[in-house]
């Protein structure tokens, strides 16, 4: 009970199970690269993996491959492009997570601020409130102290 990586007329490759002699899975193009997925898979047994499950582990093969391995025949001024290439993106990717960072903290202090601001505008509501009232209960106090007048007159 295992599994067999087989090189087709093609020159691909692709798995099959000795027990049922089925070929399952996608194709790979050279046996050296369906071994390096097996590997990859590090002890998992890709008959138990669902077709998704396959699929998903595939493309995380195929980028960690594209990622890691530099193009054959690369000379060295190339590789140093290359390599510089990726520090860009790396430093890119930096700058874009910098400039969040900033937004999100421009965002915070925007918050902060609209904080202060509501409750100055509340603090002034109270006063204002507390200035209206102090004002009817002079008026009606006022009132209160007029002489009243004589219906007579």
């Amino acid at each position: 009970m295992a599994i067999e990586i087989i090189k087709l007329e093609n020159g691909k490759a692709a798995f099959l199970c000795n027990t049922t002699d089925t070929v399952f899975g996608e194709l790979f193009k050279t046996v050296e690269d369906a071994q390096g997925f097996i590997d990859f898979l590090d002890g998992a047994d890709p008959r138990s993996l669902s077709n998704d499950e396959l699929n998903k582990a595939r493309g995380a093969y195929e980028n960690q491959k594209r990622i890691t391995a530099p193009p054959r025949n690369v000379t060295r001024g190339a590789l140093h492009t290359l390599l510089f290439s990726e520090a860009y993106e790396s430093a890119a990717h930096m700058q874009r997570v910098n400039m969040l960072e900033g937004l999100f903290m421009s965002l915070e202090q925007m918050r902060t601020e609209q904080r202060k601001r509501d409750k100055a505008k509340f603090d002034r509501a109270v006063k204002a409130y507390e200035l209206i009232k102090k004002a009817v209960t002079f008026a009606s106090d006022v009132k209160d102290r007029e002489p009243k007048s004589n219906p007579s007159t």
